[in-house]
């Protein structure tokens, strides 16, 4: 018969989440941090002070890894062309899998975009045809 002993942890190690490789990831901050470091290595120097930079970690919670992109396009370009990538790195350096979702820091609902916006009509559409001279 085989007995499982569940050894008490002590209590500094109980605040860490992730652990890699034997060190221990703390927070979101830090993972994001890591990730970031790896991702300098691997990207040209304009993609990774463009889209990695600026891009900051929200939160990390229940192995979801949320990002705040500095605007809308950097966060469309985060999730179309580098979340595999920011996802997979992630998922290496915490030894579990990571759902990394992006936001934008500057995302505005559309109503509050057209809100302002003066209805067009149909003079305003197109440009008028000009008289011959």
């Amino acid at each position: 018969m085989l007995m499982h002993l569940r050894m008490p942890q002590p209590h500094n190690m109980r605040r860490f989440s992730l652990q890699e490789r034997g060190n221990f990831v703390e927070t979101g901050d830090e993972l994001w941090t890591k990730v970031r470091k790896q991702l300098q290595d691997k990207l040209s120097k304009p993609t990774f002070e463009t889209f990695i930079r600026p891009t900051g970690c929200s939160s990390f919670s229940n192995g979801e890894l949320k990002l705040l992109a500095p605007n809308p396009f950097t966060s469309i370009r985060l999730r179309e062309q580098l979340l595999p990538t920011i996802a997979e790195m992630a998922t290496s350096i915490s030894g579990r899998a990571v759902h990394v979702t992006v936001l934008a820091e500057t995302a505005f609902p559309k109503t509050e975009l057209t809100t302002d916006a003066a209805p067009l009509d149909s003079t305003n559409t197109a440009e008028q045809p000009r008289e011959a001279a």
